[in-house]
């Protein structure tokens, strides 16, 4: 069987609600749609090179919602 790494991003308001629908980007690696304030992202370990790896996310922010972007996850692959 194979290693899943899951990535999932919370996007929220500044007032804390939810943000329904829309885009963020993980650079490097691809976009995922917001599903009620969440993003996921599932990849085999496979997918992935040997080595270290810096992942964040990209909200661009639409209406009255503001661009933003997320901390840093580190992950090492050997």
């Amino acid at each position: 069987s194979s290693t899943e790494v899951r990535l999932e991003v919370v996007v929220r308001s500044a007032r804390g609600t939810l943000v329904a629908h829309g885009v963020v980007t993980i650079p490097g690696v691809r976009r995922v749609a917001i599903v009620n304030g969440r993003a996921t992202l599932n990849l085999a370990a496979k997918e992935l090179s040997v080595g270290p790896h810096a992942w964040y996310a990209v909200f661009r922010g639409y209406g009255l919602y503001a661009k933003s972007t997320s901390h840093r996850v580190k992950l090492v692959v050997t």
